[in-house]
């Protein structure tokens, strides 16, 4: 027996540190392979998202259109009662910026 170990002291000690080294690969690998999940989901839910606010956008866009097309249409139709209601909002609106 030389130094502080024995013989078979070191290779139950090399035994445990390689099986020990052999566990903490093995846990990165699943590690790793939970994280590339984690991102494939967050991917996909990004994307989902994505899609969802562009078909929200769509439908704002053609009801901002829609509404537009039909108040130009009563504004054709009857273009006095738009003027008076202009009339009076920029009134309604010089009135109180000129009471600050």
């Amino acid at each position: 027996m030389s130094g502080l170990f024995s013989s078979s002291r070191r290779k139950e000690a090399k035994a445990y540190a390689d099986e020990l080294n052999k566990q903490l690969k093995s846990g990165a690998r699943q590690g790793g392979h939970q994280l590339q999940n984690l991102r494939d989901t967050a991917n996909d839910q990004f994307q989902r998202l994505g899609s969802q606010l562009e078909d929200g956008r769509r439908q704002a866009q053609e009801f901002t259109k829609r509404g537009a097309k039909t108040i130009h249409h009563q504004a054709q139709d009857n273009p006095w009662a738009y003027v008076a209601a202009g009339t009076v909002l920029g009134v309604a609106i010089g009135y109180f910026i000129g009471r600050r």
